[in-house]
């Protein structure tokens, strides 16, 4: 993977033990006794470690990933989620921002994190960290969602106690920032933030809340404590001439992604994506496509 690099990048490699929050670690099984009970009257936490079971149907097993790569026509059953896809979430929304590696220094601004279902099959139209450098916001995506239902059970209540303020859409609970994030990395090092996700940490296990809920936290959190100077002060552009969009730069460099039920007649080809879909995928998300010769050959 070293020699496979660019000669101008560093690679480096780390290991993170992912753990449950207090409030699970001292018995696990007495926590989750009864809570992830699925449509079929299952306890999936005694028979498979997984829960959150009133969040989608999205199908995680290797059977379903492969017969999804081969045809594109396989439905995902509903289940609930495994434990591997929590300690991520728990990894993602805060694990990796205590590593040595990124909380101690002053070695980087700024952090992309990318889901390892995700694919760039093509250069990006704009630089994010250029964006981000430019007009001082804390992130870039290309704009925010309203949570699934069934993925943020409890959230609010739980935001309430605190007395923690969240992003909304309407009625809806806004997400951002799920599949790739690219945001200032003081913001996510912050102890503010950091306090937040731990609080919320339990959600995630017991409910699936996840990571885009949490950076969605992070953004309302900059924006309530804005005279504070240790996100920049009330002079910083994110909190100024960015505070309609929460600090956000919205831009539609990431908008071109292709899902997996539209990959059916695509070859690799950027010319003949464009003639399938009108557009060339600039981003492909999809299950297992690191077995899928298609996406090698597009980045290459």
């Amino acid at each position: 993977m070293r020699a496979s690099v660019p000669v101008d990048a560093t690679l480096e490699f780390a290991e993170i033990a992912p753990e449950f929050p207090p409030q699970i670690t001292r018995d696990p099984d007495a926590y989750f006794e009864g809570q992830c009970i699925n449509q079929a009257g299952e306890d999936r936490w005694r028979t498979a470690s997984e829960c959150g079971c009133r969040c989608g149907t999205m199908d995680l097993s290797a059977s379903f990933s492969e017969a999804s790569l081969l045809d594109g026509s396989a439905s995902a059953p509903g289940r609930c989620w495994p434990l591997a896809w929590m300690h991520s979430m728990r990894l993602a929304t805060a694990g990796i921002f205590r590593h040595p590696a990124l909380a101690e220094g002053d070695r980087f601004d700024y952090i992309a994190l990318v889901n390892a279902d995700l694919f760039l099959v093509r250069p990006p139209p704009v630089d994010p960290f250029m964006l981000l450098h430019r007009c001082g916001c804390t992130m870039a995506y290309d704009r925010f969602s309203v949570e699934v239902p069934g993925c943020y059970d409890g959230f609010q209540e739980i935001l309430g106690r605190a007395g923690l303020p969240h992003p909304m859409i309407g009625t809806g609970v806004a997400s951002i920032g799920g599949q790739l994030l690219v945001a200032r990395l003081s913001l996510m090092l912050s102890e503010t933030y950091l306090n937040i996700a731990d609080y919320l940490a339990e959600g995630i296990y017991l409910h699936r809340w996840g990571d885009q809920l949490f950076f969605a936290a992070a953004i309302q959190a900059m924006q309530t404590q804005r005279n504070d100077e240790k996100w920049g002060g009330p002079d910083d552009p994110a909190v100024t001439d960015f505070a309609g969009s929460y600090g956000v730069c919205l831009h539609d460099m990431f908008f071109d992604l292709i899902e997996p039920q539209n990959l059916s007649g695509w070859t690799g080809s950027a010319a003949e994506a464009e003639a399938l879909y009108g557009r060339s995928p600039l981003l492909i998300h999809r299950k297992g496509s690191w077995r899928d010769g298609r996406v090698w050959w597009a980045c290459s």
